[in-house]
């Protein structure tokens, strides 16, 4: 990217591609800096006000990411992209319906997105509402069905329901699957007993 942007200094996309993989190492600073440079270049590039918001809510800097999430929605109206990191900012900050009417819209957008249905799943027991997160935990099962994290986070929600046998059945996969999950989720398993109330 960095000979493609020697060659012409214009191209924005090598500034943005050059930003994502500066972004993937860890290097925020730069990649908000090779973000900008692309949007000064292009001011219509949505997807570069998608990266640099992804990059400053790395940093932390929320309002940030949300205003150039924000622009990237205004620019694109279809990039289910913004919508799913933009979930993140105001599942960040507590605001959970609109965590979720931006997991809904990128799901609208992208049907097959595992990743939204499993973070809407998140949200959604988050708040009570358990059938329905046990609903999309599921369509990311039948999307794809070695995705230990769907089959851990249903296990808990079945749990809180006191469907033990059912919950342990999916623990046991998701631990199958990826044993790293175990330290974790056997935490979450403990807080629940502990808290549970006896059946009356």
């Amino acid at each position: 990217y960095t000979k493609a942007i020697e060659l012409n200094e214009k191209y924005a996309d090598a500034y943005y591609n050059r930003g994502i993989a500066l972004d993937d190492k860890g290097d925020h600073d730069a990649a908000i800096a090779d973000f900008t440079r692309a949007i000064e270049l292009n001011p219509q590039h949505a997807r570069a006000f998608v990266g640099r918001g992804f990059a400053r809510m790395q940093k932390g800097n929320a309002d940030s990411a949300v205003a150039d999430y924000n622009q990237a929605l205004e620019l694109n109206p279809q990039s289910p992209l913004a919508y799913f990191n933009r979930s993140f900012v105001w599942k960040a900050r507590g605001d959970l319906v609109r965590a979720m009417a931006d997991l809904t819209k990128d799901i609208e957008l992208a049907p097959r997105d595992e990743a939204a249905y499993l973070e809407r799943g998140i949200v959604r027991g988050a708040k009570g509402d358990f059938d329905r997160a046990i609903g999309d935990f599921s369509k990311v099962i039948e999307l794809n069905p070695e995705n230990a994290k769907a089959y851990a986070n249903r296990g808990v929600i079945l749990l809180m329901q006191r469907r033990e046998t059912a919950a342990q059945d999916d623990f046991d996969r998701a631990f199958k699957l990826d044993g790293g999950l175990r330290p974790a989720i056997q935490k979450v398993i403990d807080e629940i007993l502990k808290t549970r109330k006896p059946k009356s």
